[in-house]
């Protein structure tokens, strides 16, 4: 089973031998690396294009259009993979990762399979480990299953970045990739969770994060609130007409909660900005208080 890793790269130059190198290594052979270069001036394309002559697993693209979203989806497009998996190009792939990946996803026919991350403590440096385990949080009434689908409000626990996860590429639609500046992974994983049939995870660490300083993955000048609440909009319509009973409802209502949490933490200077997240931020409130099958909750 072909798989297609897709890394949208940005003035990543410093970063491409060392991804390389852990994708190379990988024990999964049949694969392919879709490099979508997002106009990088750095030098990075002229080390693809040296890789790409020793390695013809390597296919790169160009995407004139500013955004991972948009590198991400070009990638996306000229993907030949049963499965695609994203990968940020200053981050790296442990030994297995992938190998990993699939065998939970054939096992288990899943459309998505989710695995533990590694990352440094930003305060010492120190390796942690993510330590995703979904069955904690399910209720004690209901059969152990293997499919997290079970389990509406535990999906987005630990779950919204896009990157430690291996996606069944016929589950993806191109409205799944949204423009925007800052949590972009959170609407593409919540239209994936809930178009996927079974959702399944793996203990294994299958990814080596960098907290981001630059890169289309951490690019955004200015992160527009309004841009936000819109997309907002259409996910949860798109959750209503997908989901009228509201089984979901908690679930996409604590995503919502990450999100505004995220953009609270931004200092804005625009009075209609601050007006605006104000108003977002009272909506989602009001959402999951008006939902009475609330069994998990946090507060901003």
């Amino acid at each position: 089973m072909l798989v297609s890793v897709i890394i949208p790269v940005y003035n990543a130059k410093p970063y491409l031998e060392n991804l390389y190198g852990t994708l190379d290594e990988q024990y999964y052979k049949d694969v392919e690396f879709i490099f979508v270069n997002n106009n990088s001036n750095d030098g990075s394309r002229e080390l693809l294009e040296k890789l790409q002559k020793k390695d013809p697993r390597i296919k790169l693209i160009d995407e004139e259009q500013q955004g991972v979203s948009f590198a991400r989806r070009t990638g996306f497009h000229h993907a030949n993979g049963k499965y695609v998996m994203f990968v940020d190009a200053d981050d790296m792939l442990p030994l297995g990762a992938i190998d990993s990946l699939v065998k939970e996803a054939e096992t288990h026919n899943s459309d998505i399979v989710i695995g533990n991350y590694e990352y440094p403590n930003r305060v010492d440096g120190r390796v942690q480990k993510s330590n995703i385990d979904f069955y904690q949080y399910q209720h004690t009434d209901v059969e152990l299953s293997h499919n997290l689908k079970t389990y509406p409000s535990t999906l987005f626990l630990q779950g919204r970045n896009i990157w430690n996860k291996l996606y069944r590429k016929d589950l993806i639609q191109d409205h799944f990739f949204v423009n925007l500046q800052l949590n972009e992974d959170a609407f593409f994983i919540a239209r994936a969770f809930l178009h996927a049939d079974t959702i399944t995870e793996t203990e294994k660490t299958v990814y080596y994060f960098t907290p981001k300083s630059r890169g289309l993955s951490s690019f955004h000048s200015h992160v527009s609130v309004l841009d936000t609440d819109r997309e907002m909009e259409k996910l949860q319509n798109e959750f209503h007409e997908f989901d009228p009973e509201g089984k979901y409802d908690e679930a996409f209502n604590q995503l919502m909660l990450q999100v505004c949490n995220d953009l609270l933490s931004r200092t804005y200077d625009n009075l209609g900005d601050t007006l605006s997240l104000r108003f977002m931020v009272s909506k989602v409130n009001d959402n999951t208080r008006s939902n009475a099958n609330m069994q998990y909750s946090r507060s901003l």
